[in-house]
């Protein structure tokens, strides 16, 4: 138990960018340092209102990060037993982040997070964005990151529990696998990606642009097929009346055969 709690996890990032001037490439690196708020334990510190609530939001998190370390054990046994890497199995990495570490302070209730490792198998899936502490240690839990973990434990004999669940966190945490590589950036291969994004904006629009037109023109030749149609129809009605007319037939006659025509 901390005699002081600070009510919140201390996260401090350096990102450090080189760009070589004659390629145009350029090496990304950040070092994060992560202190994580003691866990607090309602029934012996008797928090009420706003630090009661503060306290289960610590807790929440701490929560959190333990499933992140359980799915990532579990993913690493099975990579282990399928003889292929682990990150194979793993979401990618999208930031850079070749150097992490965080601490892990006394009393901490990450490892008695509820998780399935059967199903986490199962899934391959990694709970990342269930906490903002395990997005931003993303990149240091199973990515391409030296990772470095520092775990405090008390030596008083009230917190034996707190202290053996502490331990026993950092013992599945040392079964996660990293794949630790440089973060180097291409010029070239960036163009190369800007103009495939290019082209393929391009080539939409020129689809679209198509669709458009054909449509156009079939909804124009319709038109124009219908109106040739309706001018013949009233051509004939014309030349019919006519030569019924000629013929001198009764006029019922006749309005019986316009009839039919126009019901035709």
């Amino acid at each position: 138990m901390n005699a002081d709690s600070s009510r919140s996890h201390f996260i401090f990032c350096i990102t450090i960018q080189e760009i070589v001037l004659n390629t145009g490439d350029s090496k990304v690196g950040r070092l994060t340092v992560v202190d994580l708020a003691g866990s607090e334990r309602v029934a012996k510190t008797g928090s009420m209102g706003v630090m009661l609530h503060e306290g289960s939001m610590i807790n929440k998190s701490l929560m959190c990060l333990g499933k992140v370390i359980n799915a990532l054990a579990a993913l690493a046994e099975k990579s282990s037993d399928s003889g292929t890497s682990t990150n194979a199995a793993l979401p990618s990495a999208s930031s850079p982040l070749p150097s992490s570490s965080f601490a892990l302070p006394p009393s901490s209730p990450v490892q008695q997070a509820p998780v399935a490792v059967s199903s986490l198998i199962a899934s391959s899936f990694v709970p990342y964005r269930d906490s903002k502490l395990t997005r931003v240690l993303q990149d240091a839990l199973g990515g391409n990151s030296n990772t470095c973990l520092i775990l405090s434990c008390s030596q008083d004999a009230v917190h034996l529990s707190e202290s053996i669940s502490t331990l026993r966190f950092g013992q599945r945490a040392m079964r996660v696998k990293n794949s630790p590589k440089m973060n180097v950036k291409r010029a070239h291969e960036e163009a190369e990606f800007r103009y495939k994004k290019s082209h393929q904006h391009l080539e939409a629009e020129y689809q679209a642009f198509v669709s458009s037109v054909m449509g156009w023109a079939e909804s124009t030749v319709l038109k124009f097929a219908k109106t040739q149609t309706a001018k013949k129809a009233k051509k004939t009605k014309k030349l019919l009346m006519r030569k019924m007319k000629r013929e001198c037939l009764p006029t019922h006659q006749w309005k019986m055969a316009l009839l039919l025509f126009s019901l035709g």
